[in-house]
């Protein structure tokens, strides 16, 4: 579905399809499971009955539940069903991401050919990976930066994703390196005193002494390459008019 209605030649009422397979795809590991209501604020009579959970209605982005205790249907939200807790929660589909036999998803047509509305559809609306890779080893991120570049915008809006993404990746190993000294590994929820490397803003230390002891058995080495993380690196924009293309040695694509 997502090849076709949201690749190169994607329509407004191809790409409301495809919202509607998106939505319905990412709950349908419930189909057909028992499962138990919670956290229901206007019906909260009903939380706790379990049921089997049914078909879905694209409109309220909500599935049928046949409660077998009162013999009824009702129609709830996904995010208030859950399974037994003995079993395992199910990988959930994300459409968007299905590669075809090529190993290709609707995004690298899309940067290829430049479709903006498409590309904020999958990137922005329904968050689709910038990284899959088709059988070429090639990714839509890869397409946006590596080789020939193509200066279009929906190859700036993949990397700014990137960007984005890699912001919130510093941001979140910095956040786990600073819960305990880098040195003793002690806590430093419990401490009162934290000192942080001034120079890569990467690690934290409870006191002097053990940063002092850090930088001295292998920190100096690293610091520089933890500060550039921290910072990021400045590209030069690609010269304008360049063009980005591909042939494909396995699918014979260009």
């Amino acid at each position: 579905v997502c090849h076709y209605g949201a690749g190169a030649f994607a329509t407004s009422m191809t790409l409301e399809v495809v919202d509607m397979c998106i939505h319905a795809a990412r709950t349908s590991y419930l189909y057909g499971e028992v499962i138990e209501l919670f956290d229901l604020k206007s019906a909260k009579d009903l939380n706790g009955l379990k049921g089997v959970v049914g078909g879905f209605d694209s409109k309220t982005k909500r599935r049928s539940v046949f409660l077998e205790e009162t013999n009824r249907e009702v129609w709830v939200k996904p995010d208030n069903m859950r399974l037994p807790s003995s079993q395992s929660q199910p990988e959930v589909i994300m459409l968007a991401d299905v590669q075809d036999r090529l190993g290709s998803v609707s995004l690298h047509e899309v940067v290829m050919n430049d479709r903006m509305d498409v590309a904020e559809f999958l990137l922005q609306t329904h968050k689709t990976s910038i990284h899959t890779l088709d059988l070429d080893d090639i990714s839509p991120l890869k397409m946006s930066t590596g080789g020939g570049v193509l200066a279009s915008s929906v190859c700036k809006l993949v990397i700014k994703i990137a960007q984005k993404e890699g912001s919130e990746s510093r941001k979140a190993k910095k956040k786990q390196n600073k819960q305990v000294c880098a040195n003793c590994k002690k806590d430093l929820g419990e401490s009162g005193e934290e000192f942080e490397c001034a120079a890569c803003h990467s690690v934290t230390y409870c006191g002097k002494e053990c940063q002092r002891e850090h930088w001295n058995n292998g920190h100096k080495k690293e610091c520089k390459n933890l500060k550039l993380l921290h910072t990021g690196v400045k590209v030069p924009p690609p010269p304008s008019g360049m063009t980005y293309a591909s042939f494909s040695m396995l699918s014979g694509a260009s």
